[in-house]
């Protein structure tokens, strides 16, 4: 059960750090956008989604 709940919050905090990220991704202006914006939103999506997958291979 311990598992399932940590799960969850890495989920949860994986999502909110995306969230917390677009606002800064603006791939119209000239400095914004930039590739290590890009690359952490990506990566938080990625991670966001490995957990969701876990904790639907638990049930």
């Amino acid at each position: 059960m311990s598992d399932l709940v940590f799960r969850i919050a890495t989920a949860a905090l994986s999502l909110l750090a995306v969230l917390e990220l677009i606002p800064y991704f603006k791939p119209w202006l000239p400095v914004g956008g930039s590739n290590a914006t890009q690359m952490a939103i990506v990566f938080g999506l990625a991670a966001f989604f490995a957990e969701v997958i876990s904790i639907w291979g638990i049930f």
